[in-house]
């Protein structure tokens, strides 16, 4: 990005004061370091699992602030949140609670949600993306509202709009499986170029290109693959993570926090098909089954 730029003077001087141009440089740069980025964040989440675990030293905490400023670097509202979120479950699942208090739960969850909130605000004001009156015509909302309202809202509308006016008529799971595709292509297996991720943007009526969990099921193979993709997110995961919890392997307790992950943000946008996730699985596989499960298991007490 620095090289894009033109230097690190220009840089930083872009960041503190149009830092949505790095978000735009970021998705016309080829470059496999992005991807490898994703190993910092698990590098994050298994840190803290052993830090709650007491397997490291909490100084260790700097590794995690220091790493997770530097994805902020990417100018992108969903690395904190899903950083953040996976933070919060590994926390829940660490948790050694033989009694849930019922009002500091809801009191700990309103909490949250009204961090979020102000957290997804904030970045959006940070990256170019700013609460503007009348923006949404006219509303009795408050402004610092208005963005947040049509983030949760917005993709019911957009999923609608593919219903409504594209007719699938080919099974082609470029989205659902969009790394597997990725490396086919790579390995020259296939001719076609594959689908990028990044959706065509409908107006329903305001601008939006993301429609729920759903959206790529439909996209791949129509009706059929998206009743499939019902069931499965509806039982599949939960199952899955039903074995991944059961299994007490620190990279499977991360690999179904960030499946959670997926299942939270659904209504939003779909993640399913996503290389950080594919890579996550990939890890979770390779690490519970060759490193000593003695050194980093840990007993979960109902």
């Amino acid at each position: 990005m620095i090289s894009a730029l033109g230097g690190i003077a220009k840089f930083f001087l872009i960041l503190q004061s149009e830092s949505n141009l790095i978000r735009n440089t970021i998705e016309d740069i080829a470059s496999g370091s992005i991807q490898m980025t994703y190993f910092g964040w698990f590098a994050i989440w298994l840190t803290f699992y052993l830090i709650r675990i007491k397997k490291l030293s909490p100084k260790w905490y700097y590794h995690i602030v220091l790493t997770f400023i530097l994805n902020l670097l990417f100018i992108d509202r969903t690395r904190p949140v899903w950083l953040l979120v996976v933070l919060l479950l590994i926390m829940l699942v660490t948790l050694n609670v033989k009694k849930i208090n019922f009002f500091k739960f809801v009191a700990y969850g309103l909490f949250v949600a009204i961090f979020f909130v102000a957290m997804f605000n904030q970045i959006g004001n940070w990256v170019g993306k700013k609460n503007e009156d009348f923006k949404y015509g006219q509303t009795a909302l408050p402004t610092f509202l208005q963005n947040a309202v049509f983030y949760c809202t917005s993709s019911y509308g957009y999923f609608d709009q593919v219903l409504k006016t594209e007719n699938i008529s080919e099974f082609s799971p470029d989205r659902t499986a969009y790394p597997l595709a990725k490396l086919s292509k790579s390995l020259s297996f296939r001719d076609q170029d594959v689908v990028a991720q990044i959706n065509d943007f409908y107006d329903i009526p305001y601008s939006t290109n993301v429609g729920t969990f759903l959206e790529p099921f439909y996209r791949d193979g129509s009706y059929l693959y998206l009743i499939f993709g019902i069931i499965f997110y509806s039982f599949a995961f939960d199952y899955i993570g039903y074995l991944l919890l059961k299994s007490m392997s620190v990279f499977n307790h991360i690999l179904w926090a960030n499946l959670v992950f997926v299942n939270i943000i659904g209504f939003f946008t779909p993640k399913i098909g996503s290389t950080s996730i594919w890579l996550f699985v990939f890890i979770a596989i390779i690490f519970a089954k060759f490193v000593n499960k003695r050194r980093i298991h840990i007993e979960i007490k109902s």
